[in-house]
């Protein structure tokens, strides 16, 4: 949750208009691996969010620290939020079985019966679409998991899911992480906590925004209105 504010709040200060700029080639890294606890990415750090092979390079780096913390973290907070990114990594490589398992742990660390359905929304219902025995309907599945929520308690949540839907895109995402991100980065390295921030906004580009229309008119049939309206 403390993502998805500070990603809506960058994203809202990045809706305004600029004037274009001459575009930058990203760099990728050459190395597999930066420093213990580095990982690498491009120059500038946005263009991860659509370079596979930057991409690759990074999530291959930060993916065993991960699952380190995953496991053996002693703050739950912290646990959950490795348990998500993995989910993310996981689903970015095709295992949606091993995504729903990771989102299985970060809801057993959740109090509440709403947080607990809450977790992934948008990633459980790719997970129930495109996994054994789904139909490949994105929205139906998200319908079958809308239908079960407690709307009136997440309807902040939700509120944050549909104005994401509709503000994003790769441009936007790359926006996202060059804010987040960028003052992280340390001789082409960042960090295991930007790997959140990294691996959300590449999730994003790569399965939320192609299934953006059929999340925002799910939402919009359950009178879920996005922020600022």
């Amino acid at each position: 949750m403390r993502y998805l504010v500070l990603a809506l709040t960058l994203l809202l200060a990045c809706a305004a208009p600029t004037a274009p700029t001459a575009p930058t080639a990203p760099t990728a890294p050459t190395a597999p691996a930066g420093p213990a606890g580095r990982y690498p990415v491009p120059a500038p750090v946005g263009a991860i969010v659509d370079d596979a092979a930057a991409f690759a390079t990074f999530a291959d780096a930060v993916r065993p620290d991960l699952e380190r913390d995953a496991t053996t973290a002693p703050d739950p907070g912290t646990r959950k939020e490795r348990w998500f990114v993995l989910a993310m990594l996981d689903a970015l490589d095709g295992d949606l079985d091993a995504a729903g398992a990771a989102l299985d742990q970060v809801a057993a660390l959740e109090d509440s019966p709403a947080a607990k359905a809450m977790v992934g929304l948008s990633l459980r219902a790719i997970v129930d679409a495109r996994g054994p025995g789904g139909s490949g309907d994105v929205g139906a599945a998200l319908e079958a998991r809308v239908q079960a929520l407690p709307i009136d308690e997440l309807r902040d949540e939700l509120a944050m899911l549909r104005t994401m839907v509709q503000q994003f895109t790769p441009e936007v995402c790359a926006q996202l992480v060059d804010a987040e991100v960028g003052p992280h980065v340390v001789d082409g390295t960042v960090g295991i906590d930007d790997a959140h921030a990294i691996v959300f906004q590449r999730y994003a580009v790569v399965e939320l925004i192609p299934v953006a229309a059929d999340v925002d008119a799910v939402l919009a049939a359950h009178g879920i209105e996005p922020l600022g309206e």
